[in-house]
């Protein structure tokens, strides 16, 4: 049986640490799309430690990793993830992802909730009109 519910993940390529940046092993990423939701990109350098800002500048983005989280995620519907990039022919990236259904009723609720519905009908039925005519 399938429910909706949220989905999380992330995507990261890298190159070696002996590697040339932009050489055949690095593939380098334009976007990434999860159900039309755009990931958020982060960059490192080539140590896979530094952060930094400008992809393709002094070695900026030979580690990529783009992230999302709560995105939708449908039962019983064609859900995407969409990689763009450049590959230089002997790249690869991998992924992780994520899912938390949406919330469910535990059964003692729908109990009570049926128990309440039921009390709310009984009292309309054995209800009494608000206004009867009196006839002497």
């Amino acid at each position: 049986m399938g429910e909706d519910g949220t989905g999380s993940g992330s995507v990261t390529t890298s190159i070696d640490i002996n590697a040339l940046f932009e050489g055949a092993t690095d593939t380098d990423f334009i976007s990434v799309l999860v159900n039309g939701f755009a990931a958020t990109a982060s960059y490192r350098l080539q140590d896979g430690v530094t952060p930094c800002n400008t992809p393709g500048v002094g070695g900026c983005g030979s580690v990529e990793t783009y992230a999302l989280t709560n995105v939708p995620i449908y039962a019983f519907q064609l859900n995407t993830i969409e990689i763009n990039g450049i590959s230089r022919g002997l790249g690869s990236y991998g992924g992780q992802a994520s899912f938390t259904p949406g919330a469910v009723p535990e059964p003692g609720t729908w109990a009570m909730m049926l128990l309440g519905f039921g009390a709310i009908g009984f009292g309309l039925r054995r209800r009494r009109p608000a206004f009867q005519a009196q006839l002497a």
